[in-house]
């Protein structure tokens, strides 16, 4: 367990996770948990193109798009700038590991909760994400491969999901 603003740290992820399937064309999303000590580590990884060394620290940076995907995905650069601020304020440093032609891998570091066993459930948890099976879910974005993507992941968890490109189409 760890101790973050709930809605601060659902924007990184879900940024993280919506730029990972963007940028896969084909191959894996993998989302996964590690313990690190006393920390947390989130993952991310992907099997999209992957980020030249010279192009990683860039990537953070506002309005910054990389010349190879900047003619095929729609964006203003500002998603991992907001990323890599937020986890500043959440004192969870966003890390980024790539291999050109194999992918990409980050990380959102938190601090575990003291005193709270790494096993288990805590009594009087709300449910994780294994109890989800049966939850209906809408997406919304205008980009259909993300909607595709998100679409696969719900759907593999059990929950019963409606997606949708604009609010309008939504509310239909």
């Amino acid at each position: 367990l760890v101790h973050s603003d709930p809605r601060l740290l659902r924007r990184v992820l879900q940024n993280l996770l919506s730029n990972a399937i963007k940028y896969t064309s084909r191959g894996k999303v993998l989302f996964g948990v590690r313990a690190r000590g006393d920390r947390i580590e989130i993952q991310v990884w992907d099997s999209g193109p992957g980020i030249e060394p010279s192009q990683q620290a860039l990537v953070f940076k506002e309005f910054h798009r990389l010349d190879a995907t900047a003619a095929t995905e729609r964006g203003l650069g500002l998603g991992l700038s907001i990323v890599e601020r937020i986890g500043r304020v959440l004192e969870a440093p966003v890390g980024l590991r790539s291999l050109p032609g194999k992918g990409s891998l980050f990380t959102v570091s938190l601090r575990r909760v003291p005193g709270v066993a790494s096993r288990g459930r805590v009594p009087d948890q709300k449910p994780t994400v294994g109890d989800i099976r049966g939850l209906n879910v809408l997406c919304i974005d205008n980009e259909i491969d993300v909607l595709n993507g998100m679409q696969s992941l719900l759907d593999g968890w059990g929950c019963r999901s409606a997606m949708a490109t604009s609010r309008g189409e939504a509310l239909q």
